[in-house]
């Protein structure tokens, strides 16, 4: 009967742990199949410079505290700064080692309740779905663009650990001056991370500490010493969007509109569980209501000292959950008019809104399973008193945050991947514009940063030290020779003019017209499947690469043949690069093996003006 008792734990423990880990492992297969090794905004300033100082025998390591935005993150940026030395600025391992360190983080929170013996069967299958909510595909955006990927994980294990710590240090000095070095780590990590020191002293304000107020007074010294670092002996941008004019624009915003703003919070609160403003609003009511309940219910057996550490991290949430509405709401300066209502932070800022709903659901959880074993000792089957019993009443609210938290997993799973879908498409294009910037006007480098003078300037020493997108091999026609063989392609457009319309040769006028864009589709049909490359040909003389493998659904209907599918090509570059008279071009298409190559029979003329 033991043995079967046993047998019967470790199968429930062990689908607890598969269950847990779907998610997790969907994560990876998210960053593979729709993260790309591309440099993006404000990663050009930030990322790509110290890798290329580093070839140059010039990096400057005192750039690592330099303000970035609103933030200092030298914690983050010196483990950016290893990992793009070491992997040649591949932008793609930024995004998996910021994963790593998240899934660390949430397996640091179920750490948190092992450490206190609150972990047993029945809260590990109820510790399932805080799996799926922070796995969620939305979330997983985070780890698909820019360096937030890091900065924002590093705040979070910093954020935990410090609340951690402090825990520890009820009746330890060591613990006490570890939490504030965590303390000063998250504050470096992301901009988000100063609010650590007002959780922090909230969590040390409720729980029972050896020399409380002198603890308190050496938190309280240490906040205003980094702070003063922070915006003053470092130095601080005084105009503009990241700077302290801005600061002061945010908070004059609150000062006349307090109750947009407060509505705005709730937005933010709500966009835990879906990010529709309008309906994010309500939801975020809800939740506040749902804390205010929790608490009631509860009001004689808070145990505020032994949850210390989960209250330290709701008001940590809580705070950048705050920061990031009353920053990024509106206040007719920047992001939009001060007097909105309605109002769900982006993406990118989701990482900084999602441990509220967590921590209130690990509390609902812990205050239930003391709720239940109170009942143990006197327990009633009145029916008069059973909804008024503080078990069924735990039980009710624990089964209503269950339903929250279940449905910020389900309603952000398609959003996520459409988004995910989206930015990899757009990645894609950014990726090929840097690989070919020589030849791309100013219009397309924008999309890659703000000024298409910095891109082509680093993507020249990028290129010269193989770095990041420069670092692989690519396919060169000139290493092929022509195969006498023909295939299957069709060049479809010139700057999105049928060609097939086309009566007389396309007129492109370079003062109006920029860029040039081709597109079109080729497959290697003896090889029945993609090509391996596909070449614009300009007058015999000319090989411009393609962005090659573009969805093309129709082709694969019409030759009644999936494998056709993603053989779509698409060629952008500046006209300036042409001279003005006719020219005429066609395509050349690499063979999937890559023996050789195709010539098209299709030839377009057109006119430079």
């Amino acid at each position: 009967m033991v043995s079967s008792d046993r047998r019967l734990e470790s199968f429930y423990i062990a689908l607890i742990i598969i269950l847990s880990s779907v998610p997790v492992f969907y994560g990876f297969y998210y960053i593979e199949d729709y993260a790309v090794n591309v440099p993006y905004w404000d990663q050009w300033d930030s990322v790509v410079p110290w890798p290329i100082e580093y070839h140059e025998g010039d990096i400057n390591i005192a750039r690592l505290v330099a303000q970035q935005g609103d933030s200092r993150p030298a914690v983050s940026n010196a483990i950016i700064l290893v990992t793009s030395i070491l992997t040649n600025l591949n932008i793609k391992t930024l995004f998996y080692l910021g994963y790593i360190l998240y899934v660390i983080s949430i397996l640091f929170i179920i750490y948190f309740l092992k450490s206190d013996g609150d972990l047993n069967l029945i809260i590990s299958f109820l510790l399932i779905p805080i799996f799926y909510y922070a796995f969620n595909p939305y979330y997983m955006i985070r780890f698909i663009q820019n360096v937030g990927c890091i900065h924002y994980p590093i705040l979070i294990l910093t954020a935990l650990m410090t609340v951690y710590l402090l825990h520890l240090s009820k009746d330890s000095n060591r613990h006490f001056f570890g939490s504030i070095l965590m303390a000063v780590m998250c504050t470096f990590s992301f901009a988000a991370g100063l609010t650590i020191w007002f959780a922090g002293l909230f969590q040390l304000s409720i729980q029972n500490v050896v020399d409380k107020k002198s603890k308190i007074a050496i938190w309280l010294t240490s906040t205003f010493i980094v702070f003063y670092t922070y915006f003053i002996g470092l130095g601080f941008t005084t105009a503009g969007l990241h700077s302290t004019s801005a600061y002061e624009s945010f908070v004059e915003s609150f000062r006349y509109y307090p109750i947009q703003k407060f509505l705005c919070f709730m937005g933010t609160v709500g966009a835990q569980v879906i990010h529709q403003k309008e309906i994010a609003l309500y939801f975020g009511l809800i939740i506040l209501m749902t804390i205010f309940i929790l608490l009631y219910i509860n009001r004689k057996n808070l145990e505020m000292d032994r949850f210390s550490k989960w209250y330290g991290l709701l008001a940590f949430g809580t705070l950048t959950s705050l920061e990031v509405a009353l920053t990024r709401s509106g206040d007719d300066a920047y992001f939009g008019p001060a007097d909105s209502i309605f109002f769900v932070p982006g993406a990118r800022h989701s990482l900084a809104i999602f441990l509220p709903i967590i921590c209130i659901y690990i509390l609902s959880i812990l205050y239930t399973k003391d709720a239940v074993e109170r009942s143990l000792v006197k327990d009633s089957n009145n029916f008069q008193t059973f909804f008024r019993e503080t078990k069924h009443l735990n039980l009710f609210l624990l089964g209503a945050i269950f339903l929250l938290i279940s449905l910020g997993s389900i309603l952000h799973v398609m959003p996520g991947i459409d988004g995910g879908r989206s930015i990899y498409n757009q990645q894609v294009a950014n990726q090929y514009y840097l690989e070919n910037y020589k030849i791309q006007p100013d219009k397309n480098l924008v999309k890659l940063h703000p000024s298409a003078t910095a891109v082509r300037e680093r993507a020249s020493k990028l290129e010269k030290f193989q770095l990041s997108v420069f670092a692989k091999t690519y396919t060169n026609i000139y290493d092929y020779s022509k195969l006498n063989l023909d295939t299957y392609s069709c060049i479809d457009s010139i700057n999105h003019r049928p060609i097939h319309l086309q009566k007389e040769p396309v007129v492109i006028d370079k003062d109006n017209e920029a860029e040039m864009t081709i597109s079109g589709w080729a497959v290697d049909k003896h090889a029945n499947s993609p090509a391996k490359a596909v070449f614009i040909t300009i007058d015999d003389e000319l090989n411009i690469p393609t962005l090659y493998g573009l969805d093309r659904p129709d082709v694969a209907k019409a030759y009644n043949n999936k494998n056709f599918r993603y053989s779509g090509f698409r060629a952008s570059f500046a006209s300036s690069i042409l001279d003005e008279g006719p020219h005429n071009f066609t395509i050349k298409i690499v063979s999937k093996e890559g023996d050789g190559y195709y010539t098209s029979n299709q030839i377009v003329p057109f006119i430079i003006v």
